[in-house]
């Protein structure tokens, strides 16, 4: 009975310990560091895992504005109205909530009218409040109604 407590208990240890993974470097190949300043706060703070659920939401919430876009591409000729396919939108949302640098990632679509109207719709959108700025992307699948 010992022996299997022993092992039952080591085996929860390891499954609790998990495995650290290496921190990325940033795409803009900055340095990112937690180091406290000569005031004892750090220069990076967290990002609460609520807030990253909101941004989410909100990406999800809008859908059906990206989905306008798609209907400027077909009456636009660059989208046929049968074609399905993703546009992934990227973004550095700042601490007021605001999304900056709103670009198109990746697209499956060919319509120069899809991506404008997409990138003037989320740069208009209010996200949540921030600690920091916060590089986001979300992929859109995009198709006819």
């Amino acid at each position: 009975m010992r022996s299997l407590l022993t092992v039952v208990l080591a085996f929860v240890l390891v499954a609790c310990s998990g495995g650290e993974k290496e921190a990325q470097e940033p795409a803009g190949g900055g340095e990112v560091t937690d180091e406290p300043t000569e005031d004892g706060s750090s220069e990076e703070e967290m990002i609460p895992v609520e807030k990253f659920d909101e941004i989410k939401r909100t990406f999800e919430r809008k859908q059906i504005q990206v989905s306008r876009c798609f209907v400027a591409g077909v009456e636009a000729g660059e989208i046929q109205k049968n074609d399905k396919g993703t546009v992934t939108v990227g973004a550095v949302i700042t601490p007021e909530g605001k999304a900056q640098n709103v670009r198109i990632v990746e697209t499956t679509f060919k319509s120069p009218t899809l991506e404008k109207c997409v990138k003037e719709t989320v740069a208009g959108w209010v996200f949540t409040t921030l600690p920091r700025e916060l590089e986001y992307s979300y992929q859109y699948r995009l198709e006819r109604f």
